[in-house]
Order: structure tokens, then C-alpha cells, then sequence
């Protein structure tokens, strides 16, 4: 499946360069810089190169943050973890891994992870005092593009959506994949809610006709309420309206734990 996927990830780079006066979309723009060279490796030297997994680890800061957290990030499978050298996300040999988190040198927290080849997940760690830790992974592809004010999705993003079939039915571990759709905040947030929510059923929709079990799908629609940037200008506007894919469940996955 190497080489279906690195056709539709030559599609998606075409369909970002025909279409930049159409958004400035700063994130479209960070993955076709990412994932372009992937691609170029892959194609001059494929039986020589491995694909690579990129991964980004923020903490999401707290007021209750606990002192003295370390983590490390260790394969649960044979593959050992190879950071790139120099500027950039860690690049991953594609595999089941895990996140240990420690406070004071005591182990707090453990979940596993999926790192996928010629994709960046993004992992977000959360903590709180009554919840303890908490891991958000989620995956970075180009922006889907719909009918402004309307759920219809348009025919420049169908091969994302072509990509993401492809990914869910090879990746057998994802055993929950949530589409959560936002937007910006103008209007009225109800009609904003409605919008997402549509848009979020209609993601699912095509991705359940292309094959993705319905049973391995949640759709979710969230208005304005998680802006990425505040709603000050055009650009940040454009980065808020966004799709994310966040793996909800793996097989095999650790349970949370809590920070003492």
C-alpha cells in the first residue's frame, strides 16, 4: 500500500500549490513541507529508504501542574525509536509505541500509540488535579475544503479522504477514529454547532462509503469552541476552521493513570 499512499500525498501537494490564493492555510502549508521530502526519499530510493512516522509532543499547561515530570517513549514492538537530527518534529520507525510519564521519578502515567509512516501525530498531554494525566493523539492531514456555509464537502479534498479510507482499513489497530469538525467564531454559535455537526456526519458518510467500518467512526461537530488562535485575522480564522482526526482508541491500550 506504499505506493497508493504516496500517490494520493503527490495529489494533496498538487491540490495545495493550485490552490493557495484559496487560503493562505498556514497548515496546509507546515504538512506539504513535512511530507514532501518523505515523499521525494521514497520515490528515488524506495527499496534502500524506510519510511519515517513524525511525532509532535505538547503539554498542555496547568495551574495544578505537578513538579518534576519526565517522560520517555519507548516501542512496545522490536523497532527501536530514532530521533532526526537537528530542527523538526522526531521522526519514528512506524509502529505501536508508548508514553510513561513520571512525577518525582514515580511512574504516574502509561498509553500506547500508533506512529504511523509519512504522517505526523500530534500528542497532547494533558493534566488536571481530579483527572490526573491524559493523552490526545491526533494525525495531520490537509485541511478538508467544503461548500462555504454548506456541509458538502468539495472534489479537491476527496483525496484525503481517499488517503484516510486507506489508512483506517491498513491500520487495524485504530479501533476508534473521532472526525472532529470546527470553525471560526463568527456567527451565531448554535448555527456554527449545526454547521460542524453536518459537516462531521458528512465526513463520516463518505468515509463509511468508502469501505470504513461505521462501528470504528465518531463524528463531532464544535462550533467555535476550541480555537487553535484567537479570531483576530484572516489567517488565524483559516487555521480555526479545521478537521481534526484524533485516534480515540487503540487495541491493546493501557489504561490511564493518575499523578500522586
Amino acid at each position: 500500500m506504499l505506493w497508493t499512499r504516496i500517490v494520493f500525498l503527490l495529489l494533496w501537494i498538487c491540490l495545495i500549490i493550485s490552490g493557495q490564493s484559496d487560503a493562505n492555510n498556514l497548515h496546509d502549508q507546515m504538512i506539504r513541507t513535512a511530507v514532501a521530502p518523505m515523499i521525494d526519499d521514497e520515490i528515488k530510493n524506495e527499496a534502500l529508504v524506510k519510511s519515517k512516522a513524525g511525532l509532535h509532543l505538547s503539554l498542555i499547561e496547568s495551574s495544578d501542574l505537578p513538579a518534576k515530570i519526565t517522560y520517555r517513549i519507548q516501542p512496545v514492538e522490536t523497532q527501536p525509536a530514532k530521533a532526526r537530527e537537528g530542527k523538526g518534529p522526531a521522526l519514528l520507525e512506524p509502529g505501536l509505541y508508548e508514553i510513561v510519564v513520571s512525577v518525582a521519578e514515580r511512574e504516574s502515567f502509561r498509553k500506547k500509540f500508533l506512529a504511523f509512516p509519512d504522517l505526523q501525530s500530534n500528542l497532547r498531554l494533558r493534566y488536571t488535579k481530579d483527572e490526573g494525566f491524559s493523552l490526545e493523539q491526533s494525525i495531520d492531514l490537509p485541511q478538508l475544503k467544503f461548500a462555504r456555509s454548506k456541509k458538502e464537502i468539495l472534489k479537491e479534498s476527496y483525496p484525503v479522504l481517499d488517503y484516510l479510507s486507506v489508512l483506517m482499513q491498513d491500520e487495524k489497530d485504530i479501533s476508534s477514529l473521532a472526525i472532529l469538525v470546527h470553525t471560526d467564531s463568527g456567527g451565531k454559535e448554535a448555527s456554527n454547532i449545526s454547521l460542524t455537526q453536518a459537516r462531521a456526519d458528512e465526513v463520516m458518510k463518505e468515509l463509511r462509503k468508502k469501505g470504513v467500518e461505521a462501528k470504528r467512526l465518531t463524528a463531532v461537530g464544535l462550533g467555535s469552541s476550541s480555537p487553535l488562535v484567537p479570531n483576530t485575522t484572516r489567517e488565524n480564522r483559516l487555521v480555526n476552521r479545521r478537521v481534526e482526526y484524533v485516534l480515540e482508541s487503540i487495541q491493546s491500550k493501557v489504561l490511564l493513570g493518575k499523578a500522586r
